[in-house]
């Protein structure tokens, strides 16, 4: 992954960029979640696809556990972002890990 500016309507200073096939099959990235609550949350995933006949699946796994596989179909350019479909996944109180795999 790198950090890139150069496609439109992304939020934030940058995002991550995935670059098929110069990071092999083991591409990644990682967040921590910090809730007061126990429970079982709403996760989902922006992104964009500019490959056209493209559909990059993910991989969600919490705090070590895989608990989705969730696909990124082609979104009609770079510039046109979507989000996964929404998942549920239990978080524990306080600390969590919450990482994406790219399953290409």
């Amino acid at each position: 992954f790198t950090m890139d500016t150069k496609d439109a309507h992304y939020s934030g200073q940058y995002y991550l960029d995935q670059k098929s096939g110069s990071y092999g099959d083991n591409g990644w990235i990682e967040w921590t979640v910090n809730v007061t609550e126990p429970g079982t949350y709403p996760l989902s995933i922006r992104y964009t696809n500019g490959y056209k006949d493209s559909e990059t699946p993910i991989e969600l796994i919490v705090n070590d556990v895989p608990r989705a596989t969730l696909s990124c179909p082609y979104t009609l350019s770079w510039s046109y972002w979507r989000y996964t479909d929404l998942t549920e996944a239990p978080l524990l109180s306080g600390t969590n890990a919450i990482r994406v795999k790219v399953l290409t």
